[in-house]
């Protein structure tokens, strides 16, 4: 019983170690740093939730990237997003009547797909925002908040264990 409980032990105490203070690199703040990563085509697009009399937000057109790969290794990857960057990705405005419908709306896996940096983990990502619907609420509120935060979507894919998880990130400066 105590071998079986080891490697679920060893598993949330590496989650909560992770999730303490990671700060993206200075190059993944960079605009274009992503550069080979497109933004997926949401305004005007089917089921991008447009249709429903939310505030919808127009692309910029600059080359800023979809979303910062704020670390990767062969284990974890941790994927940020600021505020501009959920607004571009979904199409809506971040607004607190909002955060349902946005929160849906990353839950889709295609969004995912589309990126090239996260479409191998697509529908993990998809599975963690439906599942985890209280800490994007949560996150969602924390980017109008703080200029400094930013959605955290961390996944760990390992031989152990395939799955994400969605937070907030402070950058802390």
């Amino acid at each position: 019983m105590k071998r079986a409980l080891l490697p679920v032990l060893a598993l949330s105490g590496l989650l909560a170690l992770s999730a303490c203070g990671t700060e993206p690199s200075e190059s993944s703040r960079s605009e274009g740093a992503g550069a080979g990563a497109s933004a997926p085509n949401v305004e005007g697009s089917e089921g991008s939730g447009n249709d429903e009399g939310g505030a919808t937000v127009e692309g910029s057109g600059a080359t800023e990237e979809t979303v910062t790969v704020a670390y990767e290794d062969d284990r974890r990857s941790v994927f940020t997003l600021d505020l501009a960057q959920v607004e571009d990705f979904t199409g809506r405005a971040v607004e607190e009547d909002a955060f349902a419908d946005i929160v849906d709306l990353l839950a889709e896996e295609s969004r995912w797909t589309d990126d090239a940096e996260t479409g191998p983990y697509a529908s993990l990502i998809a599975t963690a925002f439906s599942r985890e619907s209280e800490s994007a609420n949560g996150a969602l509120y924390a980017i109008t908040e703080a200029d400094d935060a930013r959605l955290r979507v961390q996944v760990v894919h390992n031989g152990h264990a395939n799955v994400a998880h969605v937070g907030v990130e402070h950058s802390n400066g």
